[in-house]
């Protein structure tokens, strides 16, 4: 999951289906947005949309109820960085179940080592 300042402070989350549709669906709105044109997409339940608004090259996400509203120039920079984000939940997704074991290893152990006085 990703996520986004959203409206009164709360943030706007994203699972990773939602992250792959922005992925596919961002490039369109910067090129519709720099363009001075209308920009408008609606996820198939309808919960997720992203849309431009008027003529101020300002585009709006909104999930449910949240929504976030981000201007050309924030979504240039997300655009140029959203392959960072792609790329950090996969690889979080990956390490996900190795972490899982740790835990489980972690839990089921009985054996104790007494950290060190400068441990943090």
């Amino acid at each position: 999951m990703f996520e986004f300042g959203g409206t009164k402070n709360l943030p706007l989350i994203l699972t990773v289906e939602y992250i792959n549709i922005v992925a596919e669906r961002l490039p369109g709105l910067v090129e519709a947005m720099c363009r001075n044109e209308h920009f408008q997409w609606m996820s198939g339940d309808k919960v997720f949309r992203m849309n431009s608004i008027g003529s101020y090259r300002i585009a709006s996400l909104t999930l449910d109820k949240n929504w976030i509203s981000l201007k050309l120039p924030e979504l240039r920079h997300l655009l140029n960085i959203y392959f960072m984000i792609t790329n950090q939940l996969i690889m979080y997704t990956e390490t996900l179940g190795y972490v899982q074991a740790y835990v489980n290893a972690a839990m089921a152990s009985d054996n104790y080592v007494e950290p060190a006085p400068t441990a943090s």
